[in-house]
């Protein structure tokens, strides 16, 4: 009986390290491809959201806006898909990624587990799947 005390002390210890140990590991996705971005012709780069100062409707899952589409176009951008500026060979601007604009930080190992067993409901996706972006 002894023994088989020992061992299960030994077992919890050990799934505990691992839970612990498993909260510094983070998980993050990247923006799908119908993601809606400002798209810079001039310098073949790509911008989110919050990078712009002219936000157009649509753009936002909210149905907030900070300007219209034919705002955007004036200031020299196009608003497009991540998808059709990858394949035109657009790269997202330096600084708006550095800002993590096309990051979505997901939970960490142990975070997914407890999801994934109901005990921690579901992060809100950063992006819809019509494009749309949430903050």
């Amino acid at each position: 009986m002894e023994k088989l005390n020992r061992y299960a002390k030994s077992v919890l210890i050990g799934a505990g390290m691992l839970l612990f140990l498993g909260l510094g590991i983070d998980s993050s996705g990247s923006a799908p491809p119908e993601a809606f971005v400002a798209a810079d012709l001039s310098s073949n780069t790509y911008f989110g959201p919050n990078c712009v100062s002219v936000v157009p409707p649509g753009w936002m899952a909210d149905g907030g806006s900070l300007g219209t589409i034919d705002q955007l176009e004036s200031s020299g951008f196009t608003m497009t898909t991540i998808e059709q500026v990858r394949e035109a060979g657009f790269g997202p601007d330096p600084d708006c990624r550095e800002q993590g604009e096309f990051i979505s930080e997901g939970r960490s190992l142990t975070g997914m587990l407890l999801e994934s067993v109901g005990v921690l409901s579901p992060l809100p996706p950063r992006w819809n799947s019509d494009g749309t972006w949430n903050y």
